[in-house]
């Protein structure tokens, strides 16, 4: 049986960690890597995405098929990532997570806003977007650190499947 963490996290604006610190330590580790074309394609994104004066909420930053236990509810684990964040970015990391059409969207939607008519579709797919080049930038970073992983982070699948976004 999972317990529920009945705990809200708090923060107070000098202990709050912000996403784009995650950014800033992949832009600095990468800023050498030998091809810097998919890299500074995924960081521009993010600038531009960033750029429409949403404030920031509490997310998750890290919602995968093995961060969900879902049963009669629906649970978040391992939240060692969180930290605020775009209010789009959980939303577009779990409809890539799992795999969402249209409608589920519209229900993940209604559930996270109430309202879904306020989803701005053109955004949520810029943001879908930017989690595979988070993806890939996550990916590079592990071989930086270890070039043993190379192999296994399958960089040039990935390098040809951005490359077609």
């Amino acid at each position: 049986m999972v317990k529920e963490n009945t705990k809200t996290p708090v923060s107070t604006k000098k202990n709050t960690k912000e996403f784009n610190q995650s950014i800033s330590f992949y832009k600095n580790l990468l800023s050498n890597s030998s091809d810097q074309t998919i890299i500074n394609k995924g960081l521009t994104l993010y600038d531009e995405i960033l750029d429409d004066n949403l404030p920031n909420v509490f997310s998750h930053n890290d919602l995968n098929k093995s961060n969900l236990l879902i049963s009669n509810k629906i649970h978040f684990l391992d939240w060692e990532y969180a930290s605020m964040n775009h209010p789009y970015f959980d939303i577009a990391s779990l409809v890539v997570a799992l795999n969402l059409n249209s409608e589920g969207i519209n229900k993940l939607w209604q559930g996270y806003s109430g309202d879904s008519s306020f989803l701005d579709q053109s955004k949520l797919n810029r943001w879908i977007n930017f989690t595979y080049y988070l993806d890939y930038l996550w990916r590079r970073s592990i071989v930086e650190l270890d070039d043993s992983y190379t192999n296994s982070m399958q960089l040039d699948e990935f390098e040809s499947f951005l490359l077609k976004l």
